[in-house]
């Protein structure tokens, strides 16, 4: 049996022949009557194919085969109960397509379809969840900081991350290895090593909807009181007489602060 929603209309015709006889003769009448079912409107979904979908963008495309209409003004599309007008319908094809808007969160879109036979009406649902690209603001060090620690540790916000692996951090160019994130004050750390000089500090925080990079610049000035420098190398230059240990105009003191005695006598 053939299934009537597959197609549009079915024409059945039957013939009546009518014959009348009496006294003068016989005379004959054939009618034709040809039945043409009244079916109403059929909708299939072509895209969102499922009647529950999720979207990551604000917008989707409600594609939809219409059978048993003539145009597009026999075609209603809602969203969230609005009317959206527009969109397009081929009588060849029996496509009807229209991008439509979405909201934050559940939307509902309904398409009906209507002829002189009756109405049909198809709902889905798609769930617009925003796509959200990283959001990155530095907690320290602060944009041109001037420090005598050649270590300290960066700390950033970031938010729309699950892990420190979505994490890049550089300094000076050079790549660290992930530092630790925690998902639940959003913070991400790293200890990082200073040069002598300026320091660029550079993050870069990425997920699937796209990256956020925020950059500072602080200068580790070099001091000999700081814990990690050198100890100092000294040079002097005396100049000895042999009629005396040490005359002090003759000595070149090079690093003030400095006290160089030679036998008790101050250089």
């Amino acid at each position: 049996m053939q299934n009537p929603n597959s197609i549009s209309r079915r024409n059945i015709s039957k013939s009546h022949i009518l014959t009348t006889t009496n006294g003068c003769g016989t005379d004959t009448e054939s009618i034709v009557v040809v039945y043409t079912p009244c079916v109403k409107p059929t909708i299939g979904m072509i895209t969102p194919l499922n009647i529950n979908s999720q979207s990551l963008v604000n917008s989707t495309i409600v594609k939809a085969s219409v059978l048993n209409v003539n145009s597009l003004s026999q075609i209603t599309l809602k969203v969230n109960g609005n009317v959206v007008s527009g969109g397009t319908f081929s009588s060849s094809t029996n496509i009807f397509e229209k991008n439509v808007s979405l909201q934050a969160g559940l939307n509902t879109i309904i398409i009906s379809a209507t002829n002189d036979c009756g109405s049909v009406i198809q709902t889905i649902t798609v769930d617009f969840a925003p796509c959200l690209k990283p959001l990155v603001q530095i907690l320290s060090p602060s944009n041109e900081l001037q420090t005598q620690n050649q270590s300290l540790i960066f700390s950033a916000n970031v938010l729309n991350i699950t892990n420190a692996n979505q994490v890049q951090l550089t300094v000076n160019g050079s790549v660290y290895s992930p530092g630790t994130y925690n998902n639940n004050s959003h913070v991400y750390q790293k200890t990082i090593a200073l040069q002598n000089g300026e320091n660029v500090i550079t993050l870069t925080a990425t997920n699937n909807c796209g990256s956020s990079t925020s950059t500072v610049k602080l200068f580790f000035i070099f001091s000999t009181n700081s814990p990690m420098s050198p100890a100092p190398i000294i040079t002097t230059t005396c100049a000895l007489d042999f009629n005396m240990f040490l005359r002090k105009s003759e000595c070149d003191r090079q690093h003030s602060g400095l006290h160089l005695t030679l036998q008790g006598n101050l250089c």
